[in-house]
């Protein structure tokens, strides 16, 4: 499976003061407007910029040097031999050229090097873009989220307020007394609370859905469209997961892999330092006092560097390497451990949550008869305003725990949904 993350134009419903959006749409904005992509951009830049200094040395290097210095002297001039008087001035200007011929191979893994840090610059922006687009979703969700939990509180306003005009009717005929009218405005006072903290709640949760997009707090605030309910795709989404994982074909794995060949270039790198190095020098020079009379000089010839002894740096250098690669390697397998134990957990959870949520389905259901019947009892005088309350809170705990249960198995999917959006596809 090949998820592709493509940026068009959005098309934005207005929806009152706000404006509704979808997952995917929000997603889409994120990649083409929120500053960690434009980050994420330049860091990718450096590494580019990295490989192409790694292969600096092995293209032709040239050089230009000009020297011009004043001479003054007290001592008199040599009238009887003029040729060895100093002139009062030297000019000189040099030009040199060189190419690396041959460096024990270094020249090669260079170029291999630089490979290596443009595809790890194309994999790391690939990472940022796909955690980002879990970013997103994670936010969407929430927000989905405490808005459903604005409209069980409202409904739960509502019971309420129906429960305090239950309790006036039954005082005027002279069922209950003034105690069941109190405590019902004091339940419907709480249920107002409770309302206005979830709301509040789920403004905030829009704010932060907003700047993870990459939107200004200050702007019309995009709402996210949808509901939190089941996924039908998880098992499947799991099983394309094991295949992926089998297969090595997901963006951590082939970050830790390059990681690991980064570090192999340079241990090679450097033990190829221990071999001479040979070059193709060429020079041209002039000099004297003025360019009118310049002495003319040139050489060409092959110029070999080998070396003898450096108070054992380089072997230093590839003690130095060779340990970064066993860490690199180790890395690597690392990843693939937690990765499978990672896609492992998801599986484990996913299983065990739709078995909550077959319970918390019936607790909805016995619950919210319960307090229907609990309402037809209290207007029948059989149980107290207190009781009735019990119900009430009951109903109002299972709706919750559904949704709760809801929003942890959008979590499962939106990391599992990331993590097949690092597959990669030969």
């Amino acid at each position: 499976m090949n998820i592709i993350l493509y940026i068009f134009n959005i098309t934005i419903i207005y929806v009152g003061a706000a404006y509704g959006i979808t997952s995917m749409e929000a997603i889409q904005f994120a990649l083409k407007q929120s500053e960690t992509i434009q980050m994420a951009e330049e860091t990718s830049q450096t590494l580019r910029e990295s490989g192409k200094q790694a292969t600096a040395f092995i293209y032709p290097q040239a050089n230009l040097f000009g020297n011009y210095v004043e001479k003054e002297s007290n001592k008199e001039d040599n009238l009887l031999f003029p040729f060895l008087n100093q002139a009062d001035r030297e000019v000189s200007a040099s030009f040199q050229l060189s190419q690396l011929l041959f460096a024990g191979g270094r020249i090669w893994m260079s170029k291999a090097l630089k490979d290596n840090f443009f595809e790890q610059a194309e994999w790391q922006l690939n990472a940022t873009r796909k955690d980002l687009a879990m970013q997103v979703r994670l936010s969407f969700y929430n927000a989905l989220y405490q808005n459903a939990a604005v409209e069980i509180l409202q409904d739960r306003l509502a019971q309420r307020k129906a429960e305090l005009e239950d309790a006036l009717d039954l005082r005027n005929v002279g069922v209950v007394t003034s105690l069941d009218v109190r405590q019902a405005q004091l339940s419907l006072n709480q249920a107002k609370d409770e309302l206005n903290a979830a709301q509040a709640k789920y403004q905030d949760g829009l704010i932060g859905f907003n700047t993870i997009i990459g939107r200004s707090g200050q702007d019309d605030l995009f709402v996210p469209e949808g509901t939190i309910s089941d996924v039908d795709d998880m098992a499947e989404i799991l099983d394309k997961l094991d295949n992926a994982l089998s297969n090595r074909r997901m963006i951590p794995i082939q970050m830790a892999r390059l990681s690991t060949e980064n570090a192999r270039i340079q241990y090679r790198f450097e033990k190829a330092k221990k071999f001479p190095e040979v070059s193709l020098v060429a020079q041209a020079q002039k000099s004297g006092d003025d360019f009118h009379n310049c002495f003319n000089y040139y050489q060409v010839g092959a110029q070999v560097q080998y070396p003898l002894f450096d108070g054992f740096l380089i072997r230093s250098q590839i003690s130095e390497k060779q340990a970064l690669l066993r860490n690199r390697q180790a890395n690597e397998r690392q990843t693939l451990k937690k990765l499978a134990s990672q896609i492992r957990s998801i599986r484990i959870n996913y299983v065990s949550i739709e078995k909550r949520i077959d319970l918390q389905k019936q607790a909805v259901s016995l619950s919210k008869e319960n307090y229907e019947d609990a309402r037809g009892q209290y207007r029948a005088g059989s149980i107290t305003m207190t009781q009735l309350g019990e119900f009430n809170l009951s109903y109002a705990e299972s709706r919750f725990g559904l949704l709760g249960i809801y929003y942890l198995l959008r979590e499962l999917y939106v990391e599992a949904l990331s993590l097949l959006e690092y597959v990669k596809i030969q």
